[in-house]
C-alpha cells in the first residue's frame, strides 16, 4: 500500500501506525505525522514540533486527526486539523496516553493510559471530548487497544497487549485476548 511512497529526500524506509479515510493515508515517520495519497506519491508533512508525534487516528468525517505526542513530559492525546495545522492538547494527565480510535459519532477520542493504574503493564481504557473537556474512564478493567461498530452500538477491545505486534514476517502462535 506505501510502496510508491516518496519523500522528497528520497524512498522512505519504514513508516508506521497507517490510518485510512477515503483516499488518504496518514501515518507517522521520524516521529512526525505525514498524509500521502492511498495511490502512492509525495508525502506531506503535518508536524514539524520539537518532540515526537504517533499513532494518528483520522476522525470519522476525516476533517481531524487525533495523534499522541511528546512535548513536553508525559505523552499526551492531541488533535490537529487533516490538512496540517496548530494541534490542540486534550489530555493533561501524568500518566502517558496512547491515542487508540475516535468514538463513531467524532465527539471523543479513546485512549489508553497507565494513570489510576497500580501496574505499569495494564494500561486502561479512557476518552475525552474534541475540546480536551470532560475526561472519564470506560468501565473496563483494563485495555490496549479498542475498535466500535460502524454504528457505535458495540466496541471491541483488547484486554492486554502483545509487545512485540511489530515482529516483520512474524508467522507464529502468539495470541491476545480479545
Amino acid at each position: 500500500m506505501l510502496a510508491g511512497l516518496t519523500f522528497a529526500a528520497g524512498t522512505a524506509r519504514f513508516m508506521s501506525e497507517p490510518d485510512i479515510y477515503g483516499n488518504r493515508i496518514a501515518f507517522s515517520y521520524e516521529g512526525d505525522l505525514w498524509t500521502v495519497p492511498v495511490t502512492g506519491g509525495e508525502a506531506t508533512r503535518l508536524t514539524t514540533f520539537p518532540g515526537t508525534e504517533s499513532s494518528p487516528k483520522f476522525s470519522p468525517d476525516g476533517k481531524w486527526i487525533a495523534f499522541s505526542g511528546s512535548y513536553d513530559g508525559a505523552q499526551a492525546v492531541y488533535r490537529i486539523p487533516a490538512a496540517g495545522g496548530e494541534p490542540l492538547r486534550l489530555t493533561w494527565n501524568p500518566g502517558r496516553a496512547h491515542v487508540l480510535d475516535w468514538t463513531p459519532d467524532g465527539k471523543r477520542v479513546v485512549f489508553s493510559s497507565y494513570m489510576k493504574t497500580f501496574i505499569y503493564r495494564d494500561p486502561k481504557l479512557f476518552s475525552v471530548a474534541v475540546d480536551g473537556s470532560s475526561p472519564r474512564q470506560l468501565p473496563l478493567d483494563r485495555g490496549v487497544l479498542v475498535g466500535f461498530k460502524g454504528d457505535g452500538s458495540e466496541m471491541l477491545y483488547c484486554r492486554k497487549g502483545n509487545p512485540e505486534y511489530q515482529w516483520k514476517r512474524y508467522r507464529g502462535g502468539e495470541y491476545v485476548d480479545i
